[in-house]
């Protein structure tokens, strides 16, 4: 008996031994994963807060881009009108004509022009189609202006030159407000 007694109770020992490093390990398998999942909600967190980072850049980005355009585009209108008036009222010399054109319209239509192509490369697939509207007024603005820059004061239509550049730049300027009407809720 003694030895199923010495049995008995060696198994019992053996038993709570066995009982306890389970306990052990189990508990430290459980800290282990706990750890872990703690430093996987650690990583995406940061990399969440990366993401949010990186969109508000692109977003500061683009306002950037879309206020230098708006910007450069109401200078250039204010030099298109101020180059049409010369025009039409015929008071200048055709050499004035064409130092105001080389030193003050010219310069602000190659501003718009980089900043159009500036705002192209950031905008959005929404913003950059209406933007694709807008760029072929300007175009067709400069082309006007340049045509009669080319045939100075004397060889241009000035009632026709009026009429036209009156309607080019009122399609210029719809087609400006439907882009910053369009980049207003997306720059906010």
């Amino acid at each position: 008996m003694e030895e199923n007694g010495e049995t008995a109770g060696g198994d019992s020992a053996r038993s709570t031994r066995r009982s306890s490093s389970f306990a052990a390990l189990s508990g430290a398998l459980i800290g282990a994963m706990a750890g872990l999942g703690g430093s996987v909600l650690g990583y995406l967190g940061a990399v969440g807060s990366q993401n949010a980072q990186a969109e508000a850049k692109r977003a500061e980005i683009r306002r950037t881009a879309y206020v230098t355009l708006g910007s450069n585009a109401q200078a250039f209108i204010a030099e298109l009108s101020e180059e049409g008036v010369l025009m039409i009222d015929r008071k200048a010399t055709d050499k004035e004509l064409e130092k105001h054109y080389d030193e003050n319209f010219q310069p602000t239509q190659v501003k718009l022009v980089q900043s159009e192509l500036t705002a192209q490369l950031v905008a959005t697939e929404e913003a950059g189609a209406v933007l694709d509207r807008l760029i072929p007024h300007r175009q067709s603005l400069s082309t006007l202006m340049a045509t009669a820059h080319v045939l100075g004061g004397t060889g241009t239509d000035h009632s026709k030159f009026g009429d036209e550049l009156v309607k080019t730049r009122e399609n210029y300027q719809k087609a400006l407000e439907e882009f910053l009407e369009k980049v207003k809720t997306e720059a906010l």
